[in-house]
């Protein structure tokens, strides 16, 4: 049975951006009620904003790219939030510039060691490495929740293979939540 546990995950894995998009499709055909918050849809952030947050805030290549090609502000890939700070902000731009600029400890604690706040898992923040940073692209959790100190883990070598990281994560546990019942 756990060999074929093994492979059956293995056949599901979501090894790109669009395998992410097809996943959180048909979640959200298979769950309606959470429709709009696991949607992903295409394309995310103009070639003009992307501009303006990579003179603004030094966006690295990796995360960019992702956020042009896909539209994140507002979708929940499992636990994490895709963007950064409340859906009030209004956009993925206006986001980030705000989440960026924020002068609470883990907001400026990213800013001290040249990272960009660009997503949250709860209060704690998800962060890259800006593009002038010695670790571009870079992802970390910055535990804001447990202790008054900030505690930084690295969490996966870019922004992509942190969305696929959550969206497997997620599509074991639905699955398998599934099958113990």
């Amino acid at each position: 049975r756990t060999l074929r546990m093994q492979a059956e995950v293995e056949a599901d894995m979501l090894l790109n951006l669009s395998d992410l998009k097809n996943y959180a499709d048909s979640l959200a055909k298979r769950v309606p009620s959470i429709a709009q918050r696991v949607k992903i849809n295409e394309p995310g952030v103009s070639a003009d904003d992307l501009l303006k947050l990579s003179g603004t805030i030094g966006l690295p290549p990796v995360y960019a790219r992702c956020i042009q090609a896909l539209s994140l502000f507002g979708v929940a890939i499992g636990y994490f939030s895709a963007w950064p700070g409340s859906i009030k902000a209004g956009s993925m731009v206006e986001a980030l510039i705000h989440a960026n600029q924020e002068d609470y400890p883990g907001a400026q604690e990213a800013r001290n060691t040249g990272l960009l706040v660009v997503a949250q898992e709860e209060a704690n923040l998800v962060c890259v490495g800006r593009a002038d940073s010695r670790i571009p692209d870079a992802v970390f959790l910055l535990d804001v929740m447990r202790s008054s100190n900030v505690e930084r883990q690295s969490v996966a070598p870019d922004f992509e293979k942190f969305l696929l990281l959550a969206g497997n994560l997620h599509e074991i546990g639905h699955k398998y939540s599934r099958d113990a019942t």
